[in-house]
């Protein structure tokens, strides 16, 4: 009986940190930057897609792109740059602070 407990304890642990992981890898930032910015930044932040090398869009790995505040990097997605569009319209600032949080990961991978 103890050891069908313990099992089942061990399973139950097992996997609910299994879903944890899971949630981590889809978390709200990268669910809106997947909607909205990986057609210019793809899905690995390099602008390595077509539109993203005619609109020259960042690649988010950069020292140039990882060095902006989060302050300046909200304001960059809110009122957008150059070929950049803005999303002020389109997300709250809730969701780009999510994104924000989401592109400092890129600075993380080599």
């Amino acid at each position: 009986m103890f050891q069908r407990s313990l099992l089942t304890c061990i399973a139950i642990v097992f996997l609910c940190s299994m879903s944890l992981a899971e949630a981590a890898k889809s978390s709200p930032g990268k669910t809106t930057f997947e909607a909205r910015c990986i057609l210019c930044h793809g899905s690995d932040g390099t602008a390595n897609t077509n539109l993203g090398k005619q609109l020259g869009a960042r690649d988010l790995h950069t020292r140039e792109a990882q060095k902006l505040s989060d302050a300046e990097m909200k304001q960059l997605i809110s009122e957008g740059k150059g070929n950049m569009p803005p999303f002020a319209a389109q997300l709250s600032s809730d969701e780009i602070a999510q994104v924000v949080k989401y592109v400092r990961q890129f600075g993380k991978k080599k």
